[in-house]
């Protein structure tokens, strides 16, 4: 009678212990499923998503106003300054695309909003450029802005897509810097000035 007793309790702890295993199991296996849901769901924060969208039209806008800036060069009949910044224009346009593709990517919607009417009247090559310049920072100012927002909310992926806009940023400023300082020491109109119009004539859409 005792050894039965003995194996009915060791019987009966044996089916505690495995009724314990397999309900930890089901435990770990529906919070699999439920990260899983979770995983598949996810989505960027809002403030996120607006910002992004933002910047999306901030760089249409930027495209806008390069194609104001060219305007001004055709006018004055300096078709390769023109030339530079038509495809200064369709530079931003790309930079535009790049932050339409990554809200798809991310399954949020890119919205279109209404562009500013540009600047359209300057009264220099020069003051054209400083406007360029004053730009791009504006620009700059964005990106930073926004790799902020996307660190304080832990959004990697978005970190990494923004890396590549703050490298092409610094090239941005860089570009005009220069070509304020060669600006500085010629003539508008005057021969070295007509130099780089042939220069810029030249000058393609890259990738």
């Amino acid at each position: 009678m005792i050894l039965n007793d003995y194996h009915y309790h060791l019987y009966y702890s044996i089916l505690i212990c495995f009724a314990m295993i397999w309900g930890m199991c089901y435990i770990i296996y529906i919070r699999m499923i439920l990260n899983k849901e979770k995983e598949d769901d996810y989505m960027l924060p809002s403030k996120l998503v607006l910002a992004l969208n933002d910047q999306f039209n901030n760089e249409l806008q930027a495209s806008h106003s390069y194609t104001a800036m060219a305007a001004y060069f055709s006018k004055k009949g300096y078709h390769g300054f023109a030339n530079f910044y038509l495809v200064q224009a369709k530079e931003e346009h790309f930079h535009a695309m790049k932050f339409y593709e990554y809200l798809v990517t991310m399954d949020e919607k890119p919205m279109l909003q209404s562009l500013s009417e540009p600047k359209n009247h300057y009264v220099s090559a020069m003051d054209v450029l400083e406007s360029s310049l004053a730009q791009e920072k504006e620009v700059t100012s964005n990106i930073y802005a926004l790799v902020t927002l996307a660190d304080e909310l832990q959004e990697h992926a978005t970190l990494s897509f923004l890396d590549w806009f703050i490298e092409e940023q610094m090239e941005e400023e860089k570009m005009f810097r220069d070509m304020i300082a060669r600006m500085k020491h010629i003539e508008e109109g005057g021969e070295y000035f007509l130099k780089m119009d042939d220069e810029f004539a030249e000058r393609k859409l890259e990738g």
